[in-house]
C-alpha cells in the first residue's frame, strides 16, 4: 500500500493552486474590511489573528521553514497579523470611548430631566 498515492487520490485538493486558494481565504478571515460596530467581531478577529500568529511562530520555532525566502515570508505574515491586531485594538479603544461619551451624555440628560 502506497500511502502517498492513496493520499493524492483521495485528497480534496487536486492541485497546489486549490490549496493556496483555500489558505488565502482562511488567512483573510482576520482581515480588517471596515470599522466594526460590534465588540464581539473585533475580539473574534483579534483571536483569529492571534491563533495565526501562534501557528506561524511554531513554524519558525520548529525550523519547518528551511529557506531564507520561506522564513522572510513567515516573518512578513507575522508583521501583518500583528499590525492587524494593533489596528483592531485601536478600533476597540475608539469604540469604548464612544460608548463612554454616549453614556455620559445620556446620564446628563437623565439628571437634567429629573432636576426639572
Amino acid at each position: 500500500m502506497d500511502l502517498v498515492k492513496d493520499y493524492k487520490e483521495n485528497t480534496n485538493y487536486k492541485s497546489v493552486e486549490d490549496i493556496f486558494k483555500s489558505l488565502s481565504n482562511v488567512f483573510m478571515i482576520g482581515s480588517i474590511k471596515s470599522a466594526y460596530k460590534s465588540e464581539k467581531t473585533i475580539k473574534n478577529k483579534e483571536e483569529i489573528n492571534e491563533l495565526t500568529i501562534q501557528f506561524l511562530e511554531n513554524i519558525l520555532n520548529k525550523d519547518l521553514a528551511k529557506t531564507k525566502q520561506e522564513k522572510l515570508t513567515i516573518i512578513s505574515l507575522l508583521d501583518e497579523m500583528n499590525y492587524r491586531n494593533e489596528v483592531l485594538q485601536l478600533m476597540e479603544n475608539e469604540q469604548e470611548k464612544a460608548i463612554d461619551k454616549a453614556a455620559k451624555s445620556i446620564g446628563k440628560k437623565f439628571v437634567s430631566s429629573v432636576e426639572k
